[in-house]
């Protein structure tokens, strides 16, 4: 099973087809944390995206993340769509979240190609990248693939059907999702009832510190190396402890700050990698191997 921190949240997301009476309402119900749609099936932003997030940020509920359900079954219809949604999100929020769950979808190798698409191109803007998919679908067409899919991710597992869930009902931890990959949220229904919101609407836990960016404000030991050394090659996209140790070198080398120790290996850990690897005297290529972490240990 994938790790996940010990930070657990009450997290709901909305789209066009959630109606908010109150934001107000909502966040003094005890919600702190909101996911939005962002992006429709034209590629347009979703009908109440920018009301939803205006009221979200005006009642004080921070949105952790926005969403897009896909349609795109070639890369380039990926990046299209990628584009469109960084376009609509407009830096108002750091985490994209793929949708990846309709029926079109390549089942295959090829779903590979178009949700690794997708996450070039989110990462290429600067953003963090996640999927999001139910149980099932994870089990039946991704899990097989999860060495070649660095991301973290989002599952929806229904334990009690359709049953109606407020936000003061406790939920059955023995059903959280196991999974291949870290595990950021559990949307355990889909019926959920929260004052402020008209009809039923998505419920998640969530757990992890995506919800404050992931930078550590803990002290991070400087003599010695506090994270598991990766066995496997890390490189742009890979998340995790892996790219944690490799980042722990990088704030040592002094090519990154101690907040960016944060497991994710975008753009700034990409090119501090680089940086290393070309003053060590090797292909600077940008992925952390067997010849790089040895040389890495011996520097310190």
């Amino acid at each position: 099973m994938g790790k996940t921190t010990e930070i657990e949240e009450l997290v709901l997301d909305l789209s066009g087809w959630n109606e908010a009476e109150s934001y107000a309402a909502v966040k003094a119900s005890g919600v702190n944390y909101v996911v939005l749609k962002a992006v429709n099936k034209r590629l347009k932003a979703d009908k109440k995206f920018e009301q939803h997030l205006k009221g979200c940020n005006e009642a004080g509920m921070k949105v952790i993340a926005t969403y897009h359900y896909s349609y795109a079954t070639t890369p380039e219809a990926a990046r299209q769509a990628a584009s469109a949604w960084i376009r609509i999100v407009n830096v108002r929020c750091n985490l994209f979240i793929l949708d990846w769950e309709d029926t079109s979808l390549p089942k295959d190798s090829k779903a590979l190609e178009v949700i690794n698409a997708y996450a070039d191109e989110i990462y290429k803007a600067g953003y963090q990248f996640a999927v999001y998919t139910g149980l099932s679908w994870y089990n039946s067409y991704l899990k097989k693939y999860a060495d070649k899919l660095p991301y973290e991710f989002w599952i929806a597992r229904y334990y009690a059907g359709y049953k109606g869930f407020t936000i003061d009902d406790s939920v059955n931890a023995k059903y959280m999702p196991v999974i291949g990959h870290n595990l950021i949220g559990w949307q355990y229904t889909s019926s959920g009832n929260i004052p402020g919101i008209k009809g039923n609407v998505d419920l998640s836990r969530w757990y992890n510190l995506l919800l404050t960016n992931n930078v550590n404000t803990s002290k991070i030991p400087a003599d010695c190396n506090p994270y598991a050394e990766p066995t496997v090659l890390v490189r742009f996209g890979t998340r995790g402890e892996g790219t944690k140790w490799v980042q722990w070198y990088l704030w040592r080398f002094g090519l990154m700050d101690e907040s960016g120790i944060d497991g994710i290996f975008g753009i700034k850990t990409n090119a501090a990698v680089k940086e290393s690897q070309k003053r060590l005297g090797i292909a600077a290529d940008g992925i952390v191997g067997k010849i790089t972490r040895s040389l890495y240990r011996k520097i310190c």
